[in-house]
């Protein structure tokens, strides 16, 4: 019984997951303690440690690491799931999945100046949403509510500014 189990993790082990678990962590590892304290330079003087420019990096790799320690957890001790494999070439996907996806990147990349990043944000969110055949308001309202937010957030309570949009004037 025991051999069996074991056997079991040790294959799980070697999946794909486990690959980039293990890369997410290595490389968030080398990001918290090479790339952070040897790249980001903090000023003598602070108002406030949390407006140091170390903290969101910072928090990001903390993030990041535990998002891999998550993974390996997770395959070694969740439970099994069937693995179906669907290869499927893109001329049998229906062209919405695969060309909305394309313009999604495409209104995100030339639109991100032009018309803002919040309306590109939601356009953008839109667009990827219709391509996977969402069909509840809920999720729509989401899309349109979540990119707004994070605009919101960047410019009011991180003071980053980002493009509203040549075409609107400002």
């Amino acid at each position: 019984m025991k051999n069996t189990t074991i056997r079991q993790r040790a294959s799980r082990l070697a999946s794909a997951d486990a690959a980039v678990s293990l890369i997410l962590i290595a490389t968030s590892l080398a990001f918290l303690f090479y790339l952070v304290p040897e790249y980001i330079v903090e000023p003598r003087r602070l108002q406030s440690p949390l407006l140091s420019p170390l903290i969101l990096p910072q928090i990001m790799g903390w993030l990041i690491l535990l998002l891999g320690i998550g993974l390996v957890l997770g395959m070694l001790f969740g439970p099994e799931r069937a693995r179906v494999e669907r290869n499927s070439r893109l001329r049998d996907l229906p062209v919405r999945q695969w060309l909305l996806p394309i313009l999604a990147f495409a209104v995100y990349y030339f639109g991100f100046e032009p018309i803002g990043a919040a309306v590109c944000g939601v356009l953008a969110t839109l667009l990827l949403f219709i391509a996977m055949g969402v069909r509840r308001i809920g999720i729509y309202l989401l899309g349109v509510a979540m990119p707004v937010g994070i605009c919101l957030a960047f410019d009011y309570g991180l003071n980053v500014p980002l493009p509203y949009g040549s075409l609107w004037g400002y």
